[in-house]
């Protein structure tokens, strides 16, 4: 346990936060899926020089879901913070 001076000056016990692993475990597999398919579009295009709609539709579609899990995560941290 940490004390610390707050901004009135007085002492305070600092709080412990438990996030848990289970939702970070999660959070870095979406990252790690999200960034395989932008290295295969990527690989793509370097190799054929032609990116089919599909594979921006489906990287598009994974950033999407990336991103909406990003906001319930980045909301249930702020949460636990507060």
């Amino acid at each position: 346990m940490k004390i610390y001076m707050n901004e009135q000056g007085l002492l305070e016990k600092e709080r412990e936060l438990c996030l848990g692993l289970g939702g970070i475990e999660d959070f870095i597999k979406e990252l790690d899926a999200m960034r395989d398919t932008f290295q295969e579009v990527q690989d793509r295009y370097e190799n054929f020089e032609k990116v089919y709609h599909s594979d921006m539709k489906n990287m598009l579609e994974g950033l999407f879901k990336f991103n909406q899990s990003f906001v319930r995560n980045n909301e249930t941290l702020i949460d636990k913070i507060e």
